[in-house]
């Protein structure tokens, strides 16, 4: 056989395989994706039930993680779906392009909401721990359901006229979905965005949970030498009430303590996870501006980007035994069946944001 008639069968055997990789890619792609369709509806809407119906979590603190929750079931239910019926058909399978717009401006929208409450969570942590003397004040009821009406309006307001004007919303060839066009001046719009953003978000991020370590440290210096202290205190004390009240006092400001540091290691984990999904998707818009990368590259990245839609509840439960144990009567059935002992004891109390995040 000659080197033609070699290389001639090996060229079909490579063009072969190519359709069959393509075809596992599709199926492997598809099924994560369902899975963080289900999961990610299924998750978010846990954690909006369970601070509705708990009064531990129902406090003001929270109302930004439901904020985020929604944001999160837009990516779900709206956004993903679509996604998959586009990887399915290699293509915009409707014969409408108005709705392949609209998709993308929610999508962006939606990030953007998530963005945006992500720093309103790291604000609210910095008024709880470092700022509390004002936090009363700044976060009302009333007050907290404004900031998230009005974290939805700034979405619409940052995300709409500068995209609409010029024309970066529809179907994007290369990432085979509707979102932001592959054009340039569709880059050039992400770019700006991204900077804007990027910026505005990090000085605000490192600010808050930079006072929030400062404050942690200075806190439990001030622990140690209360402890100190009330150990000199008690081995002066003449009185077994006296011994009793002091051990109270600094039991409950130990508690305390350790429930911030806890809140504001639980709001950094909840944005580190949100930068590791997402700085993946963004690193590759900025440097691949030809569209050269792999498209199975491209693809993992969307699908990390999409995943940070549906952790969230699993952090909050990882974190929060409030959370955990609402999932679990939500699931069971028993939330709206009757009220846990836990729930029944503290019905009738004031209360604190010691059970957010």
């Amino acid at each position: 056989m000659s080197s033609l008639d070699n290389n001639v069968m090996n060229g079909s055997d490579n063009a072969a395989k190519e359709p069959q990789e393509t075809q596992v890619l599709l199926i492997v792609e598809s099924i994560i994706l369902s899975i963080l369709c289900v999961v990610g509806l299924f998750g978010n809407l846990l954690t909006i039930v369970a601070i509705v119906r708990t009064n531990k979590l129902r406090i003001t603190g929270n109302y930004f993680l439901v904020n985020l929750a929604l944001a999160d079931i837009i990516v779900c239910v709206i956004i993903e779906p679509f996604y998959l019926l586009t990887l399915i058909s290699d293509r915009w399978p409707f014969s409408s392009k108005t709705f392949c717009v609209i998709l993308a401006a929610m999508a962006i929208i939606a990030l953007v909401s998530s963005v945006l409450n992500l720093l309103a969570i790291a604000v609210n942590r910095y008024f709880c721990i470092v700022q509390n003397q004002r936090y009363a004040t700044l976060y009302t009821t009333c007050r907290s359901i404004f900031y998230c009406v009005m974290i939805w309006v700034g979405s619409f307001i940052l995300v709409l006229p500068a995209g609409s004007a010029i024309d970066v919303f529809g179907y994007n060839e290369y990432l085979v979905a509707c979102g932001i066009k592959a054009t340039n001046d569709s880059w050039i719009y992400q770019i700006i965005t991204m900077l804007i953003m990027f910026a505005f978000s990090m000085m605000t991020f490192f600010f808050c949970y930079y006072k929030i370590c400062k404050t942690v440290q200075m806190s439990s210096r001030r622990s140690r030498r209360r402890k100190n202290s009330t150990t000199s205190q008690v081995s002066v004390a003449s009185s077994v009430r006296t011994l009793h009240k002091l051990q109270r006092n600094l039991s409950k400001y130990m508690k305390k303590q350790n429930r911030e540091i806890k809140v504001a290691k639980t709001s950094f984990i909840i944005l580190i996870t949100f930068m590791i999904c997402w700085t993946p998707a963004v690193l590759q818009v900025v440097f691949d501006r030809n569209h050269s990368a792999p498209s199975v590259l491209v693809h993992a990245f969307a699908l990390l980007s999409l995943a940070n839609s549906s952790v969230n509840p699993f952090i909050y439960a990882w974190r929060n035994r409030h959370f955990r144990n609402a999932y679990k009567r939500i699931i069971t059935c028993r939330h709206f069946f009757g009220r846990s002992k836990e729930e029944a004891s503290t019905s009738n109390s004031k209360n604190n944001d010691s059970s957010t995040v």
